[in-house]
């Protein structure tokens, strides 16, 4: 049951013309010359009388109507809106439509009489006895527009007692409970309560869940929006949320007690009473904010870098590299080249052979998909991450940038490729059965192997939700079915498929989900509430059988360290010190954050500097209260999310016009000692 204001209602007829001309309908849109569909001329309901909950049947015929076969060809005419109450300012909810398989024009659907109250523009509307309006719009294929008018076709329904005493005068209507009442920054906290019917289209989530009572410096109004509560048919809220460190680009949010509130925003002047509160908001346009249930939280202070003290790193894997080396013979190295083809080295470093890629293309066609990114000369184009094999020395797995052939991007996927013979030829990596090479979810080692994840999204539109894994045999020539297991240290935790089929990473991120195995890696779940953006450079370190850290260089709500002590059960936000000319803001690392193996963080910063930018390589030892100047590492124009420690180097991948050593340089790597790392100044 749903009631949405004017722009809701407007959307909403134009996904329905949308679903309309996409469902490839028998029957056509009129052109914009042509008359209106005609209307409902016969709706019946029944009964026309009954106790809140009666589920009524609407009957009903509309001149030029399909039949259920036409109806079957688009999508948009099995879903109308049904109105209780006047269309344009009273409760609305979709219904389902069937149509006459004999009787073109003969149509069918129910709808449940409201057994709770409801918000509207006056308010909450008590659920009490009387006669109401039953409407149906938005049934007809129009070109739009059709939630902004009143209804196609109405009937009366006469509701009768007893109802409920909610949301009556002097009676409550709204509540919630935040369990737990106080909590730090990255600690989540559930919701649950009760409130009227909200305007919602599609997946009701209800309303917006905000914290109040912020310094006004810290946030617009001095309150955060801090996600939504789902809301049941019967007015049940649910839901949870991550406490935040602070609002992003405003600052930090100081420890103290606040309120929890749950608000919806209509577009219309809003006349309250009772426990309700209004606020207008815009100025050409009556808008305003309805406030209900306010809730007291304590937010405590979230723990700092300084106080962690000593940190010792047992194991750090990372959700993406450029650079690999063989687990079990560590001298053999290679990296992507920025300029393109895979560098390899067999000595540690000490000298290096180039592989071509000019294959890749080839090994893709016969394939849905084709290169798109970066392609330089004769060596290849670039590939987006490596792994090694220890069991096969020849063979050298790599990633790629590709999309579909026939449509070229976006989206933008990954492509899993392999080569045993130092690039002469490039074979792409056979998906398991059910999935396809653009379901390919990331390489990953355990032991000696190289595992190969694969991802699909299902019905209910979840990517990643179904996944599976293979292993490389042979070098690469059989890939048989695999199993995760636990890593060799710390708790029982992995990084799941990363997400393929990516449009705009600076538009919208791609969560990539955390995995957790309680069954010693025979069974695997999700962890909840944790799936840090994959477009950036994520860490996973661990330091002990129960502890670990993610880092991220990317944290629009929170700090960019979060710290488990319980196995990844439970994260909690660490406080890291801003970087230099932050203030008191959140601490915004840039992309590319991550831990060494002493325990200490690096990063390279865009600093302001005059009018203008600077890169900076900055370290943060443990337990330190502030960061410093790193005294050696290249900068600029290095790409952070690309820097990774290899062979107790830090490697560099500069772009563009650079100076190694001086003199110009065209994209290649460059690398530092990490005992040549400490402190500047």
């Amino acid at each position: 049951m749903r009631t949405p204001s004017t722009p809701r209602r407007a959307h909403r007829a134009a996904i329905l013309s949308a679903l309309f001309f996409l469902g490839g309908a028998s029957i056509a849109a009129a052109p914009a010359s042509a008359p209106a569909p005609a209307a409902i001329t016969t709706m019946r309901l029944a009964p026309t009388a009954g106790p809140p909950g009666t589920v009524v049947r609407v009957t009903g015929y509309r001149p030029g109507g399909p039949t259920a076969a036409e109806a079957a060809k688009n999508v948009g005419l099995g879903y109308a809106t049904l109105c209780w109450g006047p269309c344009t300012t009273s409760l609305t909810f979709d219904v389902q439509v069937q149509w006459s398989a004999t009787h073109a024009g003969d149509f069918a659907t129910s709808f449940t009489v409201p057994k709770v109250p409801w918000l509207t523009l006056q308010g909450p509307h008590p659920v009490t006895a009387g006669r109401y309006t039953v409407g149906l719009q938005c049934l007809s294929p129009v070109r739009g527009g059709c939630a902004t008018r009143g209804p196609d076709a109405s009937a009366a329904f006469t509701l009768r007692g007893p109802t409920p005493t909610t949301c009556l005068p002097g009676h409550a209507c709204a509540h919630i409970h935040i369990t737990p009442s106080s909590g730090a920054p990255g600690d989540v906290v559930h919701v649950s309560g009760w409130a009227p019917l909200t305007p919602v289209i599609g997946q009701p989530f209800g309303y917006e869940l905000y914290l109040q009572g912020l310094p006004t410096q810290a946030g617009g109004g001095g309150a955060v929006m801090l996600g939504q509560a789902r809301q049941a048919a019967d007015g049940a809220l649910s839901g949870s949320l991550r406490l935040p460190a602070g609002v992003y680009g405003l600052g930090a949010i100081p420890a103290g007690r606040y309120v929890v509130d749950l608000r919806y925003l209509f577009d219309g002047a809003v006349t309250l009473r009772g426990p309700l509160t209004a606020s207008a908001k815009g100025s050409s346009v009556a808008r305003a904010t309805v406030r209900l249930a306010p809730t007291p939280l304590l937010l405590r202070a979230a723990p700092t870098w300084a106080a962690l003290g000593r940190l010792r790193p047992l194991a750090i894997a990372r959700n993406s590299a450029l650079m690999a080396e063989d687990a079990l013979h560590p001298a053999r190295q290679a990296y992507c080249a920025p300029s393109g083809g895979v560098v390899l080295s067999a000595d540690g470093g000490a000298t290096w052979s180039a592989v071509p890629t000019t294959g890749v293309a080839a090994a893709l066609q016969g394939t849905p998909y084709a290169l798109f990114g970066p392609s330089s000369g004769p060596v290849g184009p670039v590939c987006t991450g490596i792994a090694l094999d220890p069991a096969h020395p020849g063979s050298i797995y790599a990633t790629f940038s590709g999309a579909m052939a026939k449509y070229g991007a976006p989206p933008i996927f990954t492509l899993a490729l392999w080569t045993a013979n130092a690039g002469k030829s490039w074979h792409a990596v056979p998906p398991p059965r059910g999935y396809s090479l653009g379901d390919f979810g990331g390489f990953q080692t355990q032991g000696g192997s190289v595992l190969a994840l694969f991802a699909r999204s299902t019905a209910s539109g979840g990517q990643g939700e179904v996944w599976t894994t293979e292993r490389a045999a042979g070098g690469g020539t059989a890939w048989p079915a695999a199993t995760l297991a636990c890593p060799s240290a710390g708790p029982c935790l992995r990084w799941g498929p990363a997400p393929n089929g990516l449009g705009s990473c600076a538009m919208n991120g791609a969560p990539q989900p955390l995995l957790q195995s309680a069954a010693g890696g025979r069974r695997w779940s999700t962890v909840p509430g944790v799936a840090p953006n994959a477009c950036n450079l994520v860490e996973l370190v661990a330091f002990g059988p129960r502890e670990a850290a993610l880092i991220s260089g990317s944290s629009l709500s929170g700090y960019a360290l979060r710290l488990s002590t319980d196995g990844g059960a439970t994260w909690r936000d660490v406080a890291l010190p801003p970087l230099p000319g932050q203030g008191t803001q959140v601490p915004q690392q840039d992309a590319g954050l991550q831990m060494l193996p002493d325990g200490s963080l690096w990063t390279i910063a865009t600093l302001p500097q005059g009018k203008g930018f600077t890169q900076r390589a900055l370290l943060l030892a443990p337990g330190a209260r502030a960061w410093c100047a790193a005294s050696a590492a290249a900068t600029a124009n290095s790409d952070p999310n690309a820097a990774q420690v290899l062979a107790g180097r830090l490697w560099s991948f500069v772009t563009g016009n650079t100076l190694v050593d001086g003199r110009p340089a065209t994209p290649a790597s460059a690398s530092t000692p990490l005992s040549r790392l400490h402190c500047a100044d």
